[in-house]
């Protein structure tokens, strides 16, 4: 397992998120996350109006959380040791709030816009 701080630039929908990382010796790079083991209602794919309304509310309520501001994220190895990545090559992390440190899925699941998904 890496942790990265990072800064939120763009929430996607409630669970992708485009962000500047910080990976050491002052360096930056900007990479897409998806939240690990966890799913937001879709926005853009949604399968019914309902679910659209639904996916924009927890875009939403993601924005308000983390937008514009600092993060850590935890990514995880797989069985080859390589960090892991998700479908769209996104990498697969665990997101927590500054300055407490609570889990953003644990907050979407609290608020009803997350379930728990294995991938």
């Amino acid at each position: 397992m890496y942790e990265y701080n990072a800064i939120v630039t763009h929430v996607v929908d409630g669970d992708t998120y485009d962000l500047w990382v910080d990976v050491g010796f002052d360096t930056a790079r900007k990479v897409r996350v998806r939240l690990k083991d966890f799913d937001t209602p879709e926005v853009y794919h949604a399968s019914c109006p309902a679910e659209r309304e639904h996916g924009k509310q927890a875009k939403q309520f993601v924005a308000e959380l983390i937008l514009g501001k600092k993060v850590l994220i935890k990514t995880h190895k797989d069985s080859k040791g390589r960090e892991r990545r998700g479908s769209f090559r996104r990498w697969l992390a665990d997101v927590y709030l500054y300055p407490d440190m609570v889990s953003l899925a644990d907050k979407l699941r609290e608020n009803g816009f997350a379930k728990k998904e294995v991938y």
